[in-house]
């Protein structure tokens, strides 16, 4: 073991996603709309993982998220466009 047998290695990501989604449960934030159109899913980088976590806090699989690029690495500009 790398870490020793007292300390336990967490994926923070999922910690959260899991904490989140207690507390939109029990402070009755859901949005209630049984047929609401599906999210539109972003991220930087890691598509699989995401959806992974992304489906935690939804419950069920998700779309898998468009990938963006927020740098624009000519002028270092805030960017979000779509990597193709």
């Amino acid at each position: 073991r790398v870490v020793g047998r007292r300390l336990r290695v967490v994926d923070s990501a999922e910690t959260t996603a899991a904490r989140v989604k207690r507390i939109v449960k029990v402070n009755r934030l859901e949005s209630g709309l049984e047929s609401a159109p599906p999210p539109v899913l972003l991220t930087t980088a890691e598509p699989s993982r995401f959806a992974r976590v992304a489906a935690l806090f939804y419950g069920e699989p998700v779309a898998p998220p468009e990938v963006v690029d927020l740098w624009d690495d000519d002028t270092r500009v805030l960017r979000a466009r779509r990597l193709a």
